[in-house]
């Protein structure tokens, strides 16, 4: 099961990578029960006109999932149903994610992250995409820099 809750982000330019991280984390971990209550609201409410209207309200532009790392109890799951190594594909983007302008979704697996990027291609030209592509790559690899 995963929550999905629009929040916005404050980006402080003067902090530095790792302070801006920690900043994003104590956003996240401040909201209330974790999303669950925008969650059931969205998908749950008895009124489906309401739930409706929420669901368009807060559309997100862009959406990051973060699924982790398997710890505990969920890693013999894990090894017992192990992540694909496979992309996600593009009927995934097509069917789920194409009215997102960029997501993310990541994953720690066998003590390395996997992100898998993207953009709609029903928003941006594919020269676009692929400049935003070398764009994020650029900026993720100056952070990997600055973690080492």
């Amino acid at each position: 099961m995963s929550i999905n809750c629009p929040v916005t982000l404050k980006i402080n330019t003067a902090l530095n990578p790792t302070e801006q991280a920690r900043a994003i984390q104590a956003t996240i971990n401040e909201l209330p029960r974790h999303g669950l209550d925008y969650s059931l609201l969205t998908f749950m409410h008895p009124d489906q006109e309401f739930s409706e209207r929420l669901r368009k309200a807060t559309r997100p532009e862009i959406k990051f999932m973060w699924f982790g790392q398997a710890q505990g109890r969920l890693q013999a799951i894990a090894e017992r149903y192990p992540i694909a190594q496979e992309t996600v594909g593009t009927s995934f983007e097509k069917d789920r994610s194409s009215h997102y302008l960029k997501y993310f979704y990541g994953t720690v697996h066998n003590g390395c992250i996997r992100l898998d990027v993207g953009s709609s291609s029903e928003c941006f030209r594919d020269t676009t995409r692929q400049a935003l592509m070398s764009l994020w790559r650029k900026n993720i690899e100056k952070l990997i820099d600055h973690c080492n």
